[in-house]
């Protein structure tokens, strides 16, 4: 019989109680912004913590997982509680009163390695249970592996790998970079807010219900991008190289190729006189090899 949660709870306590992560004591901006952009777009793994890594797949890797799948996952992981708030309250739940760490410590039991292992590896999401932590009066994640029968596998449990909300909001941080999702946040405060906001989602609900309806499939996010990169003559991957390509490379050059086409167009305005550059800083807007974050 598996172990109940009392015991699970009454067993890590000790445990719990003296992990007050390292990272609490530094600065949180120093924790989520410690990864390295260039590493990221050479494709190397992400050490998260010294017990958790995140892996960058290549266009190979999505095509042969699915693309549709794959987003759908990545998505559902880097999202917030403003992105469910129609399930959140269909559900009895305000997304307002309701944390993105609770949220996402919900969502995690549905995923195992077949689901994630193109980004976590052999890590088992779904063995992540919350344990309160009493010292601190929140609650955080403690990985136990178990058996198919729900029995708990052994493992040194003196040794947790263990999410904290600093940890999952450095994880998230890094996969929405990686990814350039940007969830949008918004709250209400009063009652009638909240249910003018709810209804809206529910229209845009069936309108995109409708449209999947009338197409009968769900459109691929990277077929546009693809088909647009390989038919442009600066994109130098042939279709077949592009499968080795990670993702974040391809993705940038898909922006890249973006601001060169308008710092192309810009220019021809400019010098043709069809554009009045006056108020223009042209050693910015002509300048195709700035920070494409800026």
């Amino acid at each position: 019989m598996a172990e109940s949660f009392d015991d699970l709870q009454n067993k890590y306590s000790s445990v719990i109680e003296n992990t007050n992560d390292s990272l609490n004591n530094k600065n949180t901006l120093d924790i989520l912004y410690d990864f390295d952009e260039l590493k990221m777009y050479f494709g190397e793994d992400y050490w998260v913590t010294d017990r958790i890594c995140i892996k960058q797949p290549t266009i190979g890797d999505i095509l042969k997982f699915g693309d549709v799948k794959f987003y759908s996952m990545i998505n559902t992981l880097c999202a917030n509680t403003t992105t469910f708030r129609l399930d959140l309250w269909k559900n009895g739940v305000d997304w307002n009163k309701l944390s993105d760490f609770t949220l996402f410590s919900s969502i995690i039991k549905g995923y195992t390695p077949e689901n994630t292992y193109l980004i976590f590896g052999d890590l088992n999401l779904s063995w992540f249970e919350v344990i309160p932590n009493e010292e601190t009066k929140s609650n955080i994640l403690v990985y136990i592996p178990r058996d198919k029968t729900g029995h708990v596998l052994p493992f040194d449990y003196k040794n947790p790998i263990i999410i904290d909300e600093l940890i999952y909001m450095k994880m998230i941080k890094y996969l929405r970079t990686m990814f350039n999702i940007n969830p949008k946040v918004e709250r209400a405060k009063n009652k009638a807010t909240k249910e003018a906001i709810i209804w809206e989602d529910e229209m845009n609900l069936k309108k995109e219900a409708e449209k999947k309806k009338d197409k009968g499939y769900t459109s691929s996010f990277l077929l546009p991008l693809i088909s647009s990169m390989v038919n442009h003559p600066g994109f130098k991957y042939k279709l077949q190289e592009l499968k080795e390509v990670g993702i974040v490379q391809f993705m940038d050059s898909v922006k890249r190729l973006q601001l060169y086409e308008n710092t192309t167009a810009l220019m021809s305005g400019v010098y043709s006189g069809m554009l009045d550059s006056s108020k223009m800083n042209l050693s910015k807007e002509l300048n195709w090899l700035k920070d494409l974050n800026e």
